[in-house]
């Protein structure tokens, strides 16, 4: 086992930096054991909202101690939202589900490789049973899986088992409705001392060489004979704080909540007693109901957090500043959000007697906290320094005077075909760049979806509001280019949306895949999460190599071919072009559009889309990264101009950025006709001609996410020995 030594090694300092890199790549490697938990009290401990249950955001909240972090349920699209709250997925210690519905479970695969990347350990996690078996699969389905084999042992999955650490003490109560099941879980954070108070010893005149003492417990005595004893400068002891998460999926789970012998036993034997707070993550239909609020009154706590479809507005400031900014460059291409962003920060802080008292929504309700403690302060995503700040330097108040404000139908006067940017990231997105997708409207009643990735719904659902559930009526078919999870996690939840939009004799949805890997994922989430696999007609996208989609086929998406051919990135990976009629005037055109899924330079690819009208393009590396595009078999933005200029494509779109580009990507040599992607924007054939000119008002708009990226840029070349240092 290797021993690394933080302070010093023979003499010679090593910076903790460095250390906590060799650190992690060591215990990546199995070097390393898991370090010892130290027992250190919860003195701070505080609840953070990740997603408040709106239709964008799947309801999860984080519990914060000094030592621990526990999550409660992690829906699709977990990583964007957990971004947004300023929570790092990377230190979850514990994971708490109260279901296995993917509205619940779909982001743990975000949670899990940001784990593992940075510890080299999984969490453990609680919950229904086979949980272990679906994360293990979904793990599978992406870059996860090599580094999740061998990993999953008994301790990390306790299934419905009580849960007890330094901090915390969970019970378990599972509700089951024929052979669904859920959880509620009753939390206690335990009591503890109060701690050092360094303004109390500051008070009494300590010097500092007795401050030590003082701290360890002991009582001093100062120059004058004055005796200060160790409780004199100490916090007042914390108490028990008692909290309960409760999740009711439906009215069938009603019965068992009136009627079970565990949890009547443990709220009204005063075993739990004097609950400060109710954590509901269940459906508006049920907490309405007679008997789900005489269960509230029974136990009658403090306060209420709703976290569910009661919360229609949106939280996600980051993309809503990043859009309206985008929205002052060009008001067509970057609308607004229908869904509305709430501003209003509600915490519940009992030292502040200024915080929001009265809420049954908080954005952050803390427990406990220290006055000489800056832990409860955030620390916020790089993502976000680059939009709130100007060339002054100055940070400029959050305003936002057009997001907050009704925006008009996105269904009315509508010019067809439109073409829009859901995700524009590559698998490691952040909140600003979503994961692979691009929602294609053909007409009014028609819609196909290029890809689906994490967190797509929500996009749909921020982008329309509520129209959002007439585009899951529209949608007739969806491409999936490959079987990385980038591309097809968001399927899931487009079911589930289907299924309460859509009447029960819809026509099944057209899914042009891998067959027989997609099938055999679809097979296993139907037996072990919800069963989806009677609301679809897969077709091979073999079938498309040679065009032979059949004519009613065709009919039925309204368009006039689709055709395929494989690429070199994953094992049956595809490229796409799609021709389709729309009316112009009087004339009727037609458009064809080539998407290139992931690849690198690929020769069949350029003469499958040879002179299309649209060649959407993936650039996931700026040019000095060409050797990791080589090596992942992705493409640099020069790759791309040249798969465009040797397809002879009227115009190009260039889209799937690495997260390390949080706004804009590193731009080179792009032509007039070559435009960059951003989520939510929106295009239609007469907007394709100046998109190339908007990518100067794009670099003058985010100065500094340009000079980020120079600085980068040149680092990685000097590291390398291809250029000089940047001055800094």
């Amino acid at each position: 086992m290797i021993k690394l030594n933080p302070i010093c090694c023979k003499n010679y300092y090593v910076p903790l930096k460095l250390f906590s890199r060799h650190l992690k790549v060591a215990r990546r490697k199995n070097y390393i054991k898991p370090p010892k938990v130290q027992k250190i009290q919860a003195h701070t401990a505080y609840l953070k909202v990740i997603g408040s249950g709106a239709p964008d955001q799947p309801a999860s909240v984080v519990l914060k101690t000094t030592t621990k972090t526990y999550l409660f349920n992690c829906g699709d699209g977990i990583k964007a939202l957990a971004q947004n709250a300023k929570v790092s997925l990377e230190n979850i210690n514990h994971t708490f589900f109260t279901q296995s519905k993917w509205n619940c479970i779909g982001g743990m695969t975000s949670v899990i490789f940001a784990t593992i990347a940075n510890s080299g350990y999984l969490p453990s996690i609680h919950g229904p049973n086979n949980l272990d078996n679906i994360f293990r699969r979904m793990s599978f389905l992406s870059i996860v899986g090599s580094m999740f084999k061998n990993r999953f042992t008994p301790e990390t999955y306790k299934s419905c088992e009580p849960f007890e650490d330094n901090d915390l003490i969970i019970e378990p109560i599972q509700l089951k409705h024929w052979n669904e099941t859920a959880f509620i879980y009753l939390c206690t954070l335990k009591a503890c001392k109060g701690t050092f108070s360094v303004s109390k010893s500051v008070l009494k005149n300590v010097p500092p060489h007795l401050v030590i003492k003082l701290h360890r417990g002991e009582d001093v005595s100062l120059d004058d004979g004055t005796i200060v004893t160790a409780n004199e400068v100490r916090n007042p002891d914390y108490p028990e704080v008692h909290f309960i998460v409760v999740d009711v999926p439906h009215k069938g789970y009603l019965k068992d909540l009136a009627t079970n012998i565990k949890l009547e036993s443990l709220l009204h034997e005063s075993k739990l007693p004097n609950v400060e707070l109710i954590i509901h993550f269940t459906p508006k239909d049920v907490f309405e109901t007679s008997r789900y609020q005489y269960f509230i009154k029974s136990i009658n706590p403090k306060r209420n957090m709703i976290l569910n479809d009661m919360n229609t507005h949106s939280c996600m400031e980051s993309v809503y500043k990043l859009q309206e900014k985008l929205h002052t460059i060009d008001s067509k291409i970057h609308p607004l959000l229908s869904t509305q962003l709430d501003t209003s920060h509600k915490i519940f802080d009992p030292y502040d007697c200024m915080s929001e008292q009265t809420s049954t929504f908080y954005t952050k309700y803390i427990f406990r906290k220290t006055q000489d403690d800056d832990f409860l302060r955030d620390v916020g995503e790089e993502t976000e320094s680059f939009l709130i700040n100007d060339d002054s330097g100055e940070k400029p108040e959050k305003q936002f005077h057009l997001c907050t404000q009704n925006v008009p139908s996105k269904l009315e006067n509508e010019q067809f075909p439109r073409i829009l940017f859901l995700g524009t990231g590559a698998s490691d997105s952040h909140s600003l760049r979503g994961q692979s997708a691009i929602l294609v409207h053909l007409s009014n009643t028609d819609a196909f979806l290029l890809d689906c990735g994490s967190g797509t719904c929500s996009q749909i659902n921020r982008f329309y509001g509520k129209e959002a559930p007439e585009i899951y009526r529209r949608l007739k078919g969806v491409y999936i280019s490959h079987m990385h999870l980038d591309h097809h996690i968001g399927m899931p939840e487009v079911f589930r949306y289907r299924l309460r939009y859509l009447p029960a004799d819809r026509e099944p949805l057209r899914i042009f895949c891998p067959v027989e890997d997609f099938k055999s994922w679809i097979l296993f989430y139907s037996k072990n999460v919800e069963s989806i696999n009677h609301d679809m007609k897969l077709i091979d996208n073999d079938v498309l190599l040679y065009d032979k989609l059949n004519f009613h086929e065709k009919v039925y998406l309204n368009i006039d071919s689709l055709k395929t051919c494989a690429v070199n990135h994953f094992k049956k990976s595809y490229a796409l072009t799609m021709n389709f009629s729309y009316r112009n005037g009087d004339n009727v055109e037609t458009f064809r559009l080539a998407y290139s899924g992931d690849t690198g330079l690929s020769d069949d690819f350029v003469k499958l889309g040879h002179k299309a009208d649209l060649l959407i393009h993936e650039a996931t590396f700026q040019d000095a990264l060409t050797d990791l595009a080589d090596k992942s078999r992705h493409s640099t933005m020069s790759m791309a101009l040249e798969q465009s200029k040797r397809m002879e494509a009227k115009h190009t779109i260039l889209t799937h950025f690495s997260s390390r580009y949080h706004i804009l990507p590193y731009i080179e040599n792009i032509d007039e006709n070559t435009g960059i992607a951003f989520d939510y924007m929106e295009i239609t054939p007469d907007d394709l001609p100046r998109l190339g000119s908007l990518v100067a008002q794009y670099q003058n708009a985010f100065p500094g996410d340009l000079r980020y990226l120079e600085q980068k840029t040149k680092s990685y070349l000097f590291q390398r020995g291809l250029d000089t240092p940047i001055n800094e």
